[in-house]
């Protein structure tokens, strides 16, 4: 991944206020709240939160798009309101279920379009494009129009027109919307392909957590306008981390009796979600606590047969650092 020390976004108490009428009287819904800030060049940035969190919001900001309420904002070194020309050269955008393509023209057709709105040498535009359609492996797709394409087809084919013109800053706004698994993940080695060999900076917004978990580098945690969290994924991890799902299955059929004893195990070690399954028990501890030695206890009532035990996910996480956050502003 290339990266240098240059900061690629700088937000300086940014707010955002959307005004809205009901009832004759001005309502003002504060969509982002004083935030600051830096992005560096290099990062592939996941920008998370819960729905109406305020991400979208910020992506129109930084592509200018939405003028900000107040604050500073600066992208590339630009402001997004300022020199559009400049500013909007050195940004590609892409909104998930959104397009900009033409239809009824083929895909080679389409980027020949992107290349002349922002004067692309021949040369360059002929290497990037044979590039972009190896990657995303759409080459035989180059001269069929793309009313033909899939709907996965037609979000690789948007996302090379947004990098046609080799910007240093990519925002994307649930970019993978709806698209098969497949398609994800050769979307995922293409932005990280990306990234390596263009130092390209990406910012993601998705809902879709475990998915960008697998490209980013940097986690963004947003939640009613404030941001909660800026830093590293093992960081953002390591601060929220809550525990580990555990579930087992006894080798022989146990009674209730048993059964009893071991859900009162478990409350010694404050384990939370117990639910009994198919001989077995299902069940979160907490992650001061080792889940071996309550594996170990449990063993002592019956011959465990299997075992399975696995970190929460990211959105695990999320839901609990959103929480936590809250509990301790109160």
């Amino acid at each position: 991944m290339n990266k240098s020390n240059e900061v690629v976004v700088k937000l300086e108490n940014l707010t955002h206020c959307y005004k809205s009428r009901s009832k004759d009287k001005d309502k003002t819904f504060k969509a982002l709240d004083d935030i600051s800030l830096e992005i560096m060049s290099g990062d592939i940035v996941g920008y998370v939160g819960l729905n109406g969190a305020g991400k979208t919001t910020t992506i129109k900001i930084l592509s200018g798009i939405l003028h900000n309420t107040s604050g500073e904002v600066s992208v590339n070194g630009l402001s997004p309101s300022k020199k559009r020309n400049d500013f909007t050269s050195k940004i590609g955008v892409m909104f998930g279920g959104t397009n900009q393509l033409m239809t009824s023209l083929t895909l080679e057709d389409n980027l020949e379009l992107i290349r002349r709105i922002y004067r692309i040498e021949k040369k360059v535009f002929t290497e990037r494009l044979e590039y972009f359609l190896a990657l995303l492996k759409l080459t035989e797709k180059r001269k069929t129009a793309v009313r033909y394409f899939s709907f996965g087809q037609r979000i690789k084919a948007n996302l090379m027109c947004a990098l046609l013109h080799n910007p240093p800053l990519l925002l994307l706004d649930e970019p993978t919307i709806g698209v098969d698994i497949v398609s994800k993940d050769n979307i995922n080695e293409f932005l990280k392909q990306v990234n390596r060999d263009f130092g390209t900076t990406i910012i993601i917004t998705s809902h879709d957590i475990h998915n960008i978990e697998k490209i980013v580098n940097k986690v963004l945690l947003i939640d009613t306008g404030k941001l909660l969290f800026h830093g590293g994924v093992d960081a953002f991890k390591e601060r929220y981390k809550t525990g580990n799902n555990v579930s087992i299955k006894f080798e022989d059929e146990l009674s209730e009796c048993i059964l009893q004893q071991c859900e009162n195990i478990l409350n010694e070690f404050t384990a939370s979600g117990v639910v009994q399954s198919e001989n077995g028990f299902n069940f979160f501890i907490r992650s001061e606590v080792n889940p071996l030695d309550v594996v170990n206890k449990l063993n002592e009532l019956g011959k465990i047969k299997t075992m399975n035990i696995t970190e929460q996910t990211l959105e695990d996480i999320i839901k609990y650092a959103v929480s936590k956050e809250h509990n301790n502003e109160s």
